[in-house]
């Protein structure tokens, strides 16, 4: 089976909770998230059922779109509003467009400073387990994207923003960067995932809502989700299985794809067996039959 669930996660658990939830509402299918959440935040969590676990790299890098909420004049160890406080500043007298103006400067691809209570690791250990134990760490800088951040509400001291970005994105971070731009300190106050790629909250189903018997209907696909071209195979899957070359004749769909096209390839009853890309273009496949057509990702029979 390649399917996975798009779960409303509640504050509290972690991603980890979660999946461990799901695996045992679904009678023990192998399981894994495509995307950690963090404990206190709520919203889409993607988990990843049985073969769909080996497309993890596929869902991890899809752009996520959040609902947050930011508290000025503070400033903590975690970036957020649950960590230690380190400092409390006076929130100036700000207008909206001063509000809007600071936050555009973030927009676009710039580099972010990692929060230093996160999983990234420095010589092998989680910068989180550093902090914890009172290290100083110098935390790297990662390249992310904000493709916009909008302004919904600001009603002194919190300001609640859309904010839709990369994979990799801090939102804890962009509320820190955002205080010391703005002088007097800020938090990320809540967070909510409204999206990850085309999947949606509204698409969602909490918790509370899934059980052994209905959890199938809330099954959603890869090829679905990710907007990847199917290929039919017009052999036995048994090649497939067996990671055996497959060439033009084997593949119904190809038409005008290019060298590198990433595809999925499904029998005849919609089965997903395999991700990978073509080795070549479709045209210098139909001038080249006999060259193999298909470069393996991951078999999923």
């Amino acid at each position: 089976m390649v399917g996975l669930l798009a779960i409303n996660k509640s504050p509290g658990p972690s991603s980890h909770d979660v999946v461990e939830e799901v695996r045992r509402r679904t009678g023990g299918l192998k399981a894994g998230h495509a995307g950690t959440l963090d404990p206190h935040a709520s919203g889409v969590l993607l988990v990843l059922l049985d073969q769909a676990t080996k497309l993890a790299p596929l869902f991890v890098g899809l752009p996520k779109k959040y609902r947050a909420s930011f508290r000025l004049g503070l400033s903590t160890d975690t970036n957020d509003i649950w960590g230690s406080v380190l400092a409390e500043t006076p929130v100036p007298e700000l207008a909206e467009e001063q509000i809007e103006e600071v936050l555009s400067s973030f927009v676009g691809t710039i580099k972010q400073k990692v929060p230093i209570f996160s999983a990234v690791k420095s010589k092998g250990q989680p910068l989180y387990k550093k902090a914890r134990r009172g290290e100083e760490v110098e935390t790297p800088e990662k390249e992310v994207t904000f493709y916009s951040i909008q302004l919904l509400v600001w009603k002194s001291p919190e300001i609640e923003l859309e904010v839709a970005c990369s994979s990799g994105a801090y939102i804890r971070a962009l509320a820190r960067d955002f205080g010391e731009r703005i002088g007097c300190g800020a938090v990320m106050s809540s967070l909510v995932r409204i999206e990850v790629g085309p999947v949606t909250l509204a698409q969602s189903v909490s918790l509370d809502g899934l059980d052994p018997q209905n959890w199938g209907e809330h099954l959603l696909f890869p090829q679905d989700v990710l907007g990847l071209p199917v290929l039919r195979l017009m052999t036995e899957p048994a090649r497939v299985r067996d990671g055996k070359p497959l060439f033009l004749s084997d593949l119904d769909g190809l038409d005008d794809f290019e060298k590198g096209q990433a595809v999925f390839v499904e029998n005849g009853s919609e089965r997903i067996l395999a991700w990978g890309h073509l080795a070549e273009s479709a045209d210098f496949l139909k001038k080249n039959p006999s060259q193999p057509a298909f470069v393996y990702g991951r078999v999923l029979v």
